[in-house]
């Protein structure tokens, strides 16, 4: 796992804007949760405002914190998903054990935050799955919940919006309206460019079977692509892997086979970016027939005896998370055994015909 960069929201006045239509900002490591749901457990006490701002109508912070996440949900139209989980505490320097947490910190776990710093969201993702989030709110900062334009005090609520922006995977907008501006401003809440990067990270079309037939397929996965518990796929058990080995959230491509006789299905998929997986599954997409595997660069093989039906072969990482090229070779053909029996009826069929004659 890495850690991706500290994104900081900078304190250093309010920012005019521009409109700009399709201007939001991806992370330049493209990076999403799977289904973009993730749960952020939140128990925030500042030392010195306790557990709320000042402005009437007073908010709790957790509770600006669930409305901020609220924003998202509600203007991705079923995108992304953020649940927050109000008194259980998370430590966001806590790094690795897969909770997202947040916090007012004196410090970014033993580095400074800066003068000019509001807020930080730091993510630890697998290839490009993002395993863990956190945010961290300065404490020194004058602190209070609020609509409208930016008092002296800062609004925590859009700041929050903000950060979660980035645990999502949007970086900082520089030219057009957005809650995801690197300094904060008069807004408050996701603009249509903001949800515009949410729709560009989160749509997809999942589950997608591609039609295969006898052939040679180029491809590659990439970050928007599904993965396989996107698609309604149980974690496969891989031949030769320990289950545990095995990512659930791995990119998938589903081919369908249609095997008119008995036959055989011989697959081969290699990647120089990945270690490449390969499995059938049954026609309910169910019961994992046939898999193999192979290290990057290597050829991972199989082959099946098929009755006549419908199957569909699965390409995929064994890793999660893993983007690249790879190359998958589909062969279904009929038994050799078939082939045999179609060959001796047509040998007899043909000396009855000579008989008759």
């Amino acid at each position: 796992m890495r850690i991706q960069g500290i994104w900081r929201t900078l304190g250093l006045g309010v920012l005019f804007f521009v409109s700009q239509a399709s201007a939001y900002e991806i992370h330049a490591t493209p990076t999403r949760f799977p289904d973009g749901q993730f749960t952020i457990y939140s128990d925030l006490i500042h030392p010195s405002l306790g557990t709320a701002g000042v402005t009437a109508p007073v908010t709790t912070w957790d509770d600006a914190l669930f409305d901020a996440a609220g924003l998202w949900n509600t203007g991705s139209v079923g995108l992304s998903y953020i649940t927050i989980i109000t008194g259980s505490y998370e430590d966001t320097c806590d790094n690795g054990d897969g909770e997202h947490g947040v916090d007012f910190t004196t410090d970014l776990c033993g580095d400074d935050f800066g003068s000019a710093t509001l807020a930080t969201a730091r993510r630890t993702f697998s290839g490009t799955v993002v395993v863990e989030g956190n945010i961290s709110f300065k404490e020194s900062v004058s602190w209070d919940v609020y609509d409208g334009n930016l008092k002296t005090a800062r609004d925590f609520q859009r700041v929050a919006v903000h950060e979660l922006g980035h645990l999502l995977g949007l970086g900082h907008e520089s030219t057009g309206s957005a809650i995801m501006a690197p300094s904060i401003g008069n807004l408050y809440q996701p603009q249509t460019d903001d949800l515009d990067g949410i729709a560009a990270i989160y749509t997809n079309t999942c589950p997608t079977y591609i039609k295969a037939g006898n052939e040679v397929i180029n491809s590659s996965f990439e970050f928007t692509d599904c993965f396989g518990s996107e698609a309604g796929l149980a974690k496969p058990s891989i031949s030769g892997l320990t289950d545990s080995s095995v990512a659930l959230d791995a990119y998938v491509r589903i081919y369908r086979l249609t095997m008119e006789e008995t036959g055989t299905i011989e697959l081969d998929l290699t990647s120089p970016d990945f270690n490449s997986a390969i499995y059938i599954l049954d026609s309910s997409l169910t019961t994992n027939l046939k898999s193999g595997w192979a290290s990057t660069g290597n050829t991972a093989s199989i082959s099946y005896t098929a009755s006549p039906g419908t199957y569909y072969a699965v390409a995929r990482s064994v890793l999660r998370g893993k983007v690249g090229d790879y190359t998958l070779t589909i062969v279904p053909e009929p038994s050799e055994t078939l082939l045999l029996i179609v060959a001796m009826t047509s040998l007899i069929g043909l000396k009855r015909l000579r008989r008759r004659k």
